[in-house]
């Protein structure tokens, strides 16, 4: 038995990593949603300093994420917003 080994340091890094691009990539989904009441509490996350929190700890820069999601939501569930949504989580996915 270990306790504390780097792998499983390691593991958990990547395991917290993993589930602040999630609360982000949730946020995109919702962003992107045909109905309004999904898409509300993104824009008020966007201007709330807990944003900039979840971006840090996903390891994101906050702008970039920040300006793409205001476009998602300015296309009001368009299918223009879940395109843009779309790509937007396939490169959190790679980052």
């Amino acid at each position: 038995m270990s306790i504390g080994t780097s792998t499983e340091k390691d593991h958990d890094h990547s395991s917290a990593l993993k589930l602040w691009k999630a609360v982000i990539t949730q946020a995109v989904v919702d962003s992107y949603s045909d109905k309004r009441h999904d898409r509300l509490p993104v824009s008020r996350w966007l201007v709330n300093d807990d944003f900039e929190t979840v971006c840090g700890l996903a390891q994101v820069e906050p702008y970039p994420i920040k300006k793409c999601l205001a476009e998602i939501l300015k296309e009001d569930g368009s299918i223009r917003a879940l395109v843009l949504g779309r790509k937007m989580i396939a490169e959190l996915e790679q980052s």
